[in-house]
Formats: C-alpha cells, structure tokens, sequence
C-alpha cells in the first residue's frame, strides 16, 4: 500500500541566502547540497544518513535533473531504499520504507522555503500498513523534516 506523504515545508532561514543562491545550490552537484555525511556511490548515486527520532540508517539516495516550475521554484528528483548492514536480523524491506518524491525550493512573499514531496510504501503488509496509520506516518514526516534541515545547514 503505497501512501502519500504530506508535503513537508522547511522555512529556510534569511541569513542562509536568497532562494536564487539556494536553487542554484540544489542544481548542482548533490555533493554541495545532500544532508552531511553524504558519500558517491556512482552516478547520481548516494548513501546518506538518516535520521527519526534516536535511530539513523543509512540509504542509498539517487538523484535526478534539476527542472523549473517557474521563475520562484525549482525540483529535483530524490529516492531512497535502507542500505543492508551487517546486524540485520531480517530484511530490510520487511522494516524500512522506500521513498520516491521531490525535494524542491520555492520563494513568495513570506520567503525562501525547502519542500519535499512524495510518496513511501510502508513495510509489514497489513500490519505495517496499520502501524503505519496509528504511528509511523509521523516517523516518515520526522524523518522527511530532518532531511531537509540537513540541507538548510549544508
């Protein structure tokens, strides 16, 4: 059952820049802009830490072009899946949301802010589809959230 994440909207702080510099950033090299520590892993290929609440995981991120809604907004493609490590006891799938989404800037009147869009498969089946809907979808904004402010501090 895959479920749409509300988007998630990070006011950017004015003494990080204008949105033109921080779409310019977001343009470019996923180096200058992925959440720290962020490591190539091939072409538009990443593995970067996440965090939700105590617990961080690594994923591997994959990158997509840079387009332009208009003069104020400019996206970029952005997915993840868990990365296996050595003290798993099950599979991964079988515990940690895939995401597929945007992640994006945007400027009006009120400011410059960061935006990530779209949408996770929760793990489990049945059960994890009920976790999800008591519990976890908050889990999935946190960690949404705390990606972004980890572009903010780059």
């Amino acid at each position: 059952m895959i479920r749409q994440l509300p988007a998630v909207v990070r006011p950017v702080p004015a003494d990080i820049g204008e949105a033109r510099s921080l779409a310019d950033r977001l343009s470019g090299d996923p180096a200058d802009w992925l959440p720290d520590p962020a490591r190539r892993r091939g072409p538009d290929r990443w593995s970067i830490a996440l965090a939700a609440g105590p617990f961080h995981r690594s994923v591997a991120c994959s990158v997509g072009t840079a387009w332009r809604t208009g003069e104020e907004e400019l996206w970029r493609r952005v997915s993840w899946t868990p990365e296996a490590e050595p003290s798993d006891l099950v599979p991964l799938r079988a515990m940690l949301p895939s995401f597929d989404g945007q992640v994006g800037v945007r400027s009006d009147a009120d400011g410059c802010a960061l935006v990530l869009r779209g949408t996770y498969e929760p793990p489990g089946g049945v059960i994890g589809a009920a976790a999800d809907a008591t519990a976890l979808h908050a889990v999935a904004a946190i960690t949404a959230a705390r990606f972004l402010d980890g572009i903010i501090r780059r």
